[in-house]
Parts: structure tokens; C-alpha cells; sequence
């Protein structure tokens, strides 16, 4: 049942699964799985950098059955309680669908069978790990396409590719026809790009045989090019803002020699990044400027800029060790963190001032944030100072600066937090304080949009309404085109819909349409709900007591389901049918349905007046049967019919 990959452990996996069956029903006889037996299964993708314990750590690990929204799964901890490993039945139908993978108690990987036939059929990569989530849709091991991939990562990826001179893996990076008409470009660049792209696909196989810089012993180091650039709708004909890397490289290195492979330009396509030609070495002329985009610095340049030292090659291969060998002793471990700190200390101040040094320190800035979560690692928090400091003196980029600064604030306030000492409301007075200086000092930037979404949030939990809009409204104003400013756009409309129509309409799970204003002379709940949520399903339960008691009298339910995949929630319903009707679209709490009203937590219920107005736009399952006897009661039962 969980044979989702070619394995040579079948016995493992059928142990695990039944084991999963075991902790949902103890009646079930079946044989715990080993430590080494979960241990020996591997990642699907071969380019992931997981935990691998030693044979002797091996030993003092521990593997245990755990529930997460009311889901089994098994989780493996190294002896110092941090996670290593995570199999996950998510449905509830006694079967493995999630392997996760972990390092340094992050995860950093995820086999996912998303249609619960047993085989994986997405791939996603987290924290550390990179953004990568790749589909597979004929689930054979290997990714189709990509729902996203960072333009660091196409570069990493297409070294690999032409590593392995494998053309199916290279054309997943390449933009597909369909993409190309959704640019928007004028009909002279179409074309252009059209050919660019054809011409890749049919010469790949021999590029990647006759190259002489790619070899199995070569390493992918970096993504060089300038700073995106937006080029506007107008532009040579084009409908739309296209954002593009002209001009880009990616760095590799051969036996302590920096290499060039030239990409060319790599174009943004939703939360993708796209190459639009063949890649070149030796020559960066021969990849064609497309959109004539000047570079900032000559990329023949590029090589010699970047290019790291002998003595930054032997620290970076400290820091791999460091990342390969980790150790299930928190002593141990802190040693090895500082250590790790001193590295990336010292790679910034040996690269040249810059974007390559930017990188080091966003990364730095990045790990000790994370550490500080998950290691308790609280002298994470002065090196944040420190480096917050560092960047000011050195007049870093703004970006940069707001980064550091963020994640400074962010791991202050995790570590006040956690104290179960602290006094919460002076700890949420703090944060609060510290997020209105952060928008104040750093008005337009990337971690300001989550700035002051946290801002709204923390307001509306709280009550203060008027200061809640206030942020939404900035956040949407400010950043009209992320998911943050959609969504606060949303919760504004959700805080202020009281006697207003509520917009709602959507496909119905099963087939067909829902809208909302088809039920008109009703009393309709509209219940946001996903399967992942207990508190949502056991309102589910009540609901459906409700509806069966006041449907005949006017009153009508309509779902919308907020999970990351249709089918989850259409396996669900299957098992927990419901007389009403669900709506869903893609992108969960991030998506259309949760952003136009700004839903934050789960569950949410609002409820509609007969005239589709908004009559509680935050119901609780215990008040809606005192509401519908009140509504009810004071209308002849006639006009409901």
C-alpha cells in the first residue's frame, strides 16, 4: 500500500504502513518499525541535504507513534529529542502519503502523494531545503514541472541537468508555449522567444554531451546577475510588466576553479522562474539578449568577482562537513552552531562588497532566526544585533537591512514567548511596539508587507478593530500585489461587512457553481473550513444537526474549503457527506477564497441575512441556533418555501 517509490525496503514498507494502521486501531496486531528501518528510507529526489545519523547515534535514536489534526503518522527523534523524521497518513485512511525529512530539526523535504493511490506525486523542498515544489504528475520518480523554483534554484538545477545530459529534467526550467502567450509580449519578442525556446529543447542532448565544464565532479556555487529588472507593459508591443534577469550566469566550480555557464535571461512566470534558451559556456556572447536589458557589470566580469578564493573554498567545505555531520548532542550542537556563525562571518568579509556579500549575510541572518526556533540557540540573538549593526556601518543595501532587522525582532519576540513564565500580554504589547518601528524605519520592503499583516492581526485578535484597518489598509495600499496585501484588503471588507452584501462565488467540490446570491431568501452560514482542522470538523458535526433541523424553515450552509489540494477535502466529504454544498479554489489560505475576506485562522464562520447581508461576520457554533430561532421565528415559514 505504500509502495509510492522504487525501494528496495518493501517488508519496511509495509511494516510502517501497517503500523499505521495499528496506532489508529490498537486492536490491529501489527510490528512496530525499527529505528534503522525508518531510517533507511530515503528522499525520492536525489539532490536533498537531510540528517543522516551515524550508526552509533543510530542507535540512542527513538521512533514513536504521534497524532497531528487528529491524523497518525511515526516520528523518529535523534537522542536529543530534535526530528528527523516524519511519515504522516494525512486522510485518516491508514496509509503513509507524507515522508518528510529533516535537518537541524527543520524540514527540509517532502515526498507527498497528493491522490492517495501510494505514490508520490509532488515533491517540495522548505527552509534550508530551498522553495522547489516540483510535480510528477505520471508518478515515476521523476518532476514533469514546476509549481515553484527561485531563479538560484533553475541555475542549480539546470547544472544538474547537464550533468546528467538529461533533457526532460532541463525542459522542466523551460518556459512552456502556453507561458509564452501569457507574458503578454509583443508579437515581434513572441516569436523571438518561441524560437529561443525550440531551438533548446531540440539541441539540448548535444550541448550537454559536447560541453567540456560540466562534469560528474563539478559543483554548482552560485546564481550571478544583476538586480531583476521590471520591464513595463508598452515595452515593444508587450500587454504586461514582465520581471526578468537579463544576462544570467550560474557559477560552478571544477577542482577549485570557478567556471562560468551563461543562461541568458530567466523570466518570472507566477511563483516560477522560467529559462527562455539554451544555456552557453566559454563565450557569454553567444546567449542572446532578449530584452536588451544593459547589464550592470560586463558578465565577462562575472567570473573573476565572484570567483571564491582557496581560502573560501576550504571554509565553504567546513561548512558542508558541519551541515553533514550533525550531531544529536545539544552541546555538541552549539558548538557546531557557533562554529557555523564564524564561517559565514568570514565568507561575508571575504566576498566582494556587494550582492555576494549580501548573500552570506541573509543567509547567516536566516539560520540564526531559525536556530533560535528550533534550537533554543538564544545567543542567536545578539549575533542578529550584531549583524543588524554591522549592515548599518557598512551602509548595506536597505533590503538587506530590513531583512536582518525582522528576524532580529521576530526571534526576540519566539524567545519572550516561550518563557512559561512570561506575561503574555506585555510580551504582544512588545511585539506590537517594535513592528510599528519597523514599518516606521523600513516603510517599503519586502519583510514590511509581513510586518504589518502581523500588525492587523495582532490588533484584530485583540479587539482594536479601528486599529486593525488602519494596517490593513497600509498593507494593502503600499503592497496591492502580494498575497499579504490581497489579504488584508480581504479582512477589511470581512471587518466592515456587517449590513453589506458578501460577495461569494466559486466551483463546487463534486461539479457545478455556487454563488451566493442564488440564495436569496435564505439564512445562509458560510463555514470556512479545511480538513486539516479538528475545531472545523467537529462544527461540521454540529452543523449538520442544525441544518437537518431548520432546513425546511430557511436556513441553508454553503463550505468553503481552504485546503492546499482539492482531493483532500473530496475525500473527506466522501466519508462525511454533507447536505450542502462546498466551493474551493486553489491556494488554501493563500488563495482567492481566503483572501478576499482576509481569513487568517480556521475555522471562520460568517452569517447571511436573508437579503445576502452580513449579519455576523465572526459566529461561533454555540450562538447560531439562539440566532436562527430569533431570525426564523419572526418569519412566516411560507416565505422560505
Amino acid at each position: 500500500m505504500l509502495h509510492h517509490r522504487p525501494c528496495p525496503f518493501p517488508t519496511l514498507l509495509t511494516t510502517i504502513s501497517a503500523a499505521v494502521a495499528f496506532v489508529c486501531c490498537p486492536s490491529v496486531r501489527a510490528a512496530v518499525p525499527t529505528v534503522q528501518q525508518a531510517l533507511s528510507l530515503k528522499p525520492i529526489q536525489s539532490n536533498v541535504d537531510y540528517d543522516k545519523p551515524s550508526a552509533a547515534d543510530a542507535g540512542n535514536c527513538t521512533i514513536q507513534p504521534g497524532k497531528q489534526d487528529g491524523k497518525t503518522a511515526w516520528i523518529v527523534l535523534d537522542p536529543s529529542g530534535a526530528m528527523l523524521r516524519y511519515f504522516k497518513d494525512s486522510n485518516g485512511d491508514n496509509v503513509v502519503d507524507l515522508w518528510c525529512y529533516y535537518k537541524n530539526g527543520l524540514e527540509v523535504y517532502r515526498d507527498i502523494d497528493a491522490d492517495f493511490d501510494g505514490k508520490a506525486d509532488q515533491y517540495r523542498w522548505f527552509h534550508t531545503g530551498g522553495t522547489r515544489w516540483g510535480l510528477d504528475k505520471d508518478e515515476n520518480g521523476k518532476i514533469d514541472s514546476w509549481k515553484q523554483i527561485s531563479p538560484y534554484e533553475v541555475a542549480e538545477v539546470a547544472i544538474e541537468a547537464i550533468q546528467k545530459n538529461d533533457a526532460n529534467l532541463f525542459n522542466t526550467l523551460l518556459l512552456g508555449s502556453g507561458d509564452v502567450k501569457s507574458l503578454g509580449l509583443g508579437s515581434e519578442l513572441e516569436q523571438q522567444v518561441t524560437t529561443s525556446i525550440r531551438e533548446a529543447e531540440s539541441k539540448f542532448t548535444q550541448f550537454a554531451k559536447s560541453q567540456s565544464v560540466i562534469n560528474k565532479q563539478t559543483r554548482f556555487l552560485d546564481f550571478g546577475a544583476a538586480r531583476p529588472a521590471l520591464v513595463p507593459a508598452g515595452t515593444n508591443g508587450s500587454t504586461k510588466d514582465i520581471e526578468v534577469y537579463e544576462n544570467a550566469a550560474a557559477l560552478v566550480e571544477n577542482g577549485g576553479n570557478p567556471e562560468q555557464v551563461y543562461l541568458g535571461a530567466v523570466v518570472k512566470v507566477d511563483n516560477t522562474w522560467r529559462l527562455l534558451g539554451l544555456p552557453q559556456t566559454g563565450d557569454a556572447s553567444a546567449v542572446a539578449s532578449l530584452f536588451n536589458i544593459p547589464s550592470a557589470d560586463p558578465l565577462g566580469s562575472v567570473a573573476a568577482t565572484n570567483a571564491p578564493t582557496e581560502e573560501m573554498q576550504t571554509l565553504m567545505t567546513e561548512l558542508e562537513k558541519l551541515d553533514s555531520n550533525f550531531s544529536s548532542d545539544p552541546k555538541q550542537q552549539n558548538a557546531d552552531m557557533k562554529r557555523r556563525i564564524e564561517i559565514m562571518q568570514e565568507l561575508a568579509k571575504m566576498s566582494p562588497a556587494g550582492n555576494d556579500r549580501e548573500q552570506w549575510q541573509r543567509q547567516l541572518a536566516d539560520m540564526l532566526s531559525a536556530s533560535v526556533q528550533t534550537l533554543q540557540y538564544d545567543e542567536a540573538i545578539d549575533d542578529l544585533k550584531k549583524l543588524a549593526e554591522q549592515l548599518k556601518k557598512d551602509n548595506a543595501s536597505k533590503e538587506l537591512q530590513a531583512h536582518v532587522e525582522f528576524r532580529r525582532l521576530w526571534s526576540d519576540y519566539i524567545k519572550a514567548g516561550s518563557d512559561p513564565k512570561a506575561d503574555y500580554t506585555k510580551v504582544r504589547d512588545s511585539w506590537v511596539e517594535s513592528l510599528k518601528t519597523f514599518v516606521n524605519d523600513y516603510p517599503n520592503y519586502t519583510d514590511t508587507a509581513e510586518a504589518l499583516l502581523q500588525l492587523g492581526m495582532e490588533q484584530e485578535f485583540a479587539g482594536e478593530e479601528k486599529d486593525a484597518i488602519e494596517w490593513y489598509g497600509k498593507l494593502a495600499k503600499d503592497f496591492p500585489k502580494t498575497d499579504a496585501g490581497q489579504k488584508a484588503q480581504g479582512a477589511i471588507q470581512r471587518i466592515d461587512s456587517i449590513g453589506k452584501v458578501l460577495p461569494l462565488s466559486g466551483n463546487a467540490i463534486g461539479g457545478g457553481k455556487v454563488d451566493l446570491t442564488s440564495y436569496r431568501r435564505k439564512y445562509v452560514l458560510i463555514h470556512y473550513w479545511a480538513t486539516w482542522c479538528e475545531p472545523c470538523k467537529e462544527d461540521i458535526e454540529q452543523l449538520k444537526k442544525l441544518h437537518a433541523a431548520y432546513a425546511r424553515q430557511g436556513f441553508d450552509i454553503i463550505g468553503v474549503n481552504l485546503d492546499s489540494n482539492v482531493k483532500l477535502a473530496e475525500q473527506y466529504l466522501a466519508s462525511n457527506r454533507t447536505p450542502w454544498k462546498h466551493v474551493y479554489d486553489e491556494g488554501g489560505l493563500d488563495g482567492r477564497l481566503a483572501n478576499e475576506m482576509g481569513v487568517m485562522t480556521l475555522p471562520l464562520m460568517i452569517f447571511v441575512d436573508d437579503e445576502g447581508k452580513v449579519a455576523n461576520r465572526n459566529m461561533h457554533i454555540s450562538q447560531l441556533e439562539d440566532e436562527l430561532k430569533r431570525v426564523i421565528g419572526k418569519t412566516p415559514q411560507m416565505s422560505r418555501r
